[in-house]
């Protein structure tokens, strides 16, 4: 799109970005702004695209105050547990083209949505759950699941959902010191998962020796 100058009609513009100062929530941040300056006369202006990318920018910035999860940073997520933008949507809700519009910061999430985005990664055990009720556990297996947190430590439940086992069996296990805690926080044992798999991989042997 060719822009005008309002001022002397002339077409070529130089675009420039520069760092300025805002405020949210009583807290003063630095956000870059893009505008443009006509070559002719030096007039300054901010184009439609431009508003619309400032805008992008200054979202992201409220979400580091808010903190709230960036763009940036939902992208990864979203890539760590292996979902498109329309299966995410599906898992999270929010509609259609929720995640596409947090990920290019035309929408910013809320403090429920970034929670449970967090809590899908944090703990396999609610992801898998979010995946079974959204029908999209075909062809997933648990290393899909799982595989992104190899220095993780679970908790007895999530590690027996590691091992496709029943809490019974894997107390069992526990009884018999075929499996051992990595750590203990108070009451709760954690179990590594580098041990789990080193684990599953033996269960697995076994069945088909």
């Amino acid at each position: 799109m060719t822009h005008q100058c309002t001022e002397c009609g002339f077409t070529d513009f130089e675009t420039r970005i520069e760092a300025d100062e805002f405020q949210r929530h009583v807290q003063a941040f630095v956000a870059d702004v893009e505008y443009s300056v006509c070559r002719q006369c030096g007039n300054e202006v901010i184009f439609a695209e431009q508003i619309k990318r400032n805008d992008c920018r200054m979202r992201d910035a409220w979400r580091k105050i808010d903190g709230l999860l960036t763009a940036q940073e939902i992208i990864e997520l979203r890539n760590k547990l292996g979902l498109t933008q329309q299966d995410a949507a599906k898992l999270f809700g929010g509609g259609v083209n929720a995640f596409s519009k947090y990920e290019r910061s035309e929408v910013m999430q809320s403090l429920a949505m970034d929670k449970l985005l967090r809590c899908s990664l944090e703990f396999p055990a609610v992801y898998t759950w979010l995946k079974q009720e959204a029908g999209l556990n075909e062809g997933i297996n648990h290393q899909d699941i799982f595989g992104h947190l190899d220095t993780a430590e679970l908790t007895a439940n999530d590690a027996a959902d590691y091992l496709e086992i029943s809490i019974a069996t894997f107390r069992r296990y526990i009884k018999s010191q075929k499996i051992t805690a990595s750590k203990v926080i108070g009451s709760t044992h954690l179990y590594s998962l580098a041990s789990l798999r080193e684990f599953k991989n033996a269960l697995n042997l076994a069945k088909h020796a």
